[in-house]
């Protein structure tokens, strides 16, 4: 778990890297240099390090649907969101 630059410590053994809404543009490093994308990083450590690259979104980008599409990636779906629909307790609803 960390921000960006987190794709840049040594790990020995790395198993999987999960990027949750991998679509988000603040993955994008445009100031200061290097520029970079984190997705793409993580994308290459893993290849790297043998490791499995899960890249989460609800609403992923045009690039991700197509490398699914092309059978480049494996797709998989969530058939319920978890823990989307909480019931509310009846204090919270007087505030």
């Amino acid at each position: 778990v960390g921000p960006r630059s987190a794709l840049f410590v040594p790990f020995s053994k790395l198993g999987i890297i999960v990027m949750d809404e991998s679509h988000d543009d603040s993955y994008y490093q445009s100031e200061p240099q290097p520029y970079y994308h984190a997705r793409q990083v993580a994308i290459a450590y893993a290849h790297l390090c043998g490791a499995v690259c899960l890249l989460g979104s609800a609403t992923p980008d045009v690039t991700s649907i197509y490398r699914c599409q092309g059978q480049e990636w494996r797709y998989l779906k969530l058939p319920s969101r978890i823990l989307a629909h909480r019931k509310v307790v009846q204090s919270q609803i007087s505030r």
